[in-house]
């Protein structure tokens, strides 16, 4: 299984990469068996 997330940055906190974080943690406690390590990919919007 694959998740994407995006943009979910505010000016009331939290971040996208601290998000990740948390899921993963949090299927790690729920069982969900082996969970890899989370890839951080950044795209530049100037980039069409």
């Amino acid at each position: 299984m694959i998740i994407g997330i995006d943009d979910t940055d505010s000016r009331k906190g939290m971040c996208t990469t601290y998000l990740c974080a948390v899921l993963v943690d949090e299927f790690k406690k729920q069982g969900y068996g082996e969970v890899s390590t989370p890839r951080l990919v950044r795209l530049n919007p100037c980039i069409p």
